[in-house]
């Protein structure tokens, strides 16, 4: 979807409503400002843990935030499964 707009006098563009709803739908009402060189990219910000909503001890994983607790049980999980195929 291409659109044109322009900046306002207070440097403000009007984001159309049909874009707006794809990022709040998609995300918590936040959005990330990432400016390139050639271009500013709005993102559904993520900023809570992406299993139990924690704010405290946020990872990045593969573009997934991830608290420091859920990463602990994450590993005890997988070491638990790999003892447990190590096992046959």
């Amino acid at each position: 979807m291409k659109n044109i707009r322009e900046f306002d006098t207070c440097g403000r563009i009007h984001i159309p409503v049909e874009i707006r709803r794809k990022l709040i739908n998609n995300g918590n009402g936040k959005i990330e400002v990432i400016c390139e060189p050639d271009a500013v990219i709005l993102v559904s910000a993520q900023s809570e843990c992406a299993f139990c909503n924690s704010t405290d001890n946020l990872v990045e994983f593969k573009s997934k935030l991830v608290c420091e607790s859920c990463i602990s049980e994450l590993w005890q999980c997988l070491h638990l499964m790999c003892k447990q195929n190590c096992k046959g």
